[in-house]
């Protein structure tokens, strides 16, 4: 059984640099390649570089109505790749990160299209115990069916 670990990073996360303008505090991860493709040529965008002057491939920076917010691709890669970019966000001064896709449903009764939003999960990848000790979770609200 993977435990909690608490113990300090040995390299910690550095915050992305030469971003201009206004810093984002608000991280939108678009969980779906589709989804993804879809919304980024609707954005006002800004690419990022890393410390040596390389373009980086996300996150890119998007304005939407005025608001500044880191958008990364988030459609590819496990647990471990998003928890990266979230570390890089946050240490860049971002203080709310959501995060939205599509998945498949395994109950007859969940139609296409239907949106639903999970109120508990069970975790198996381990990168989440270096943030939040473990627990079991006692029901699914979103996957609840009282038939």
């Amino acid at each position: 059984m993977i435990q909690f670990d608490q113990t300090p990073a040995i390299f910690p996360p550095q915050p992305y640099t030469g971003i201009t303008g206004p810093q984002p505090k608000i991280g939108l991860f678009v969980m779906d390649d589709w989804h993804y493709e879809r919304l980024v040529p609707t954005l006002e965008m800004r690419e990022l570089t890393n410390v040596h002057g390389l373009t980086l491939d996300s996150p890119k920076l998007a304005t939407i109505d005025g608001q500044a917010l880191f958008l990364p691709d988030g459609g590819n890669g496990g647990a471990a790749a998003v928890v990266m970019e979230m570390e890089r966000m946050i240490a860049s001064g971002v203080k709310a990160i959501v995060a939205f896709g599509t998945a498949g449903a395994l109950h007859k009764t969940t139609e296409t299209g239907t949106i639903v939003v999970p109120s508990a999960a069970i975790r198996d990848e381990g990168t989440s115990y270096h943030y939040s000790p473990g627990n079991r979770p006692r029901r699914c609200l979103a996957c609840y069916n009282p038939a």
